[in-house]
């Protein structure tokens, strides 16, 4: 289960990076669909249907990979919390993983 608290951004920028990437990915998307298909279809009139629905399915098959990867790269967790030693131990206090074995000092 994902914990969306610590997974949203948490700072203006990074707000503002998240939604301006979102938005520019529809946005080309879309504007692609609309505008680049049409000009294409009136600027060539006996261009092949079979390629212009082959130009739609890879334009819907990057944009939901970019989609999609966008989510992954949000809700992975890169933080190294719980799987970092500690900096410091006191005396005796030591513990060691070694080969999958928890060692203990002294």
């Amino acid at each position: 289960m994902v914990n969306w608290q610590r997974v949203l951004p948490k700072t203006g920028t990074d707000i503002a990076a998240t939604v301006f990437t979102f938005f520019g990915i529809n946005l080309i998307f879309w504007f692609e669909i609309l505008y680049v298909k049409s000009e294409i279809l009136n600027d060539y009139p006996n261009y092949p249907s079979s390629l212009l629905y082959l130009h739609l399915f890879l334009g819907c098959l990057i944009y939901f990979n970019s989609l999609s990867s966008m989510l992954l790269t949000i809700i992975t967790d890169a933080s190294t919390r719980g799987m970092m030693l500690p900096t410091y131990t006191k005396p005796g206090d030591a513990t060691f993983v070694i080969n999958n074995e928890i060692l203990k000092s002294g």
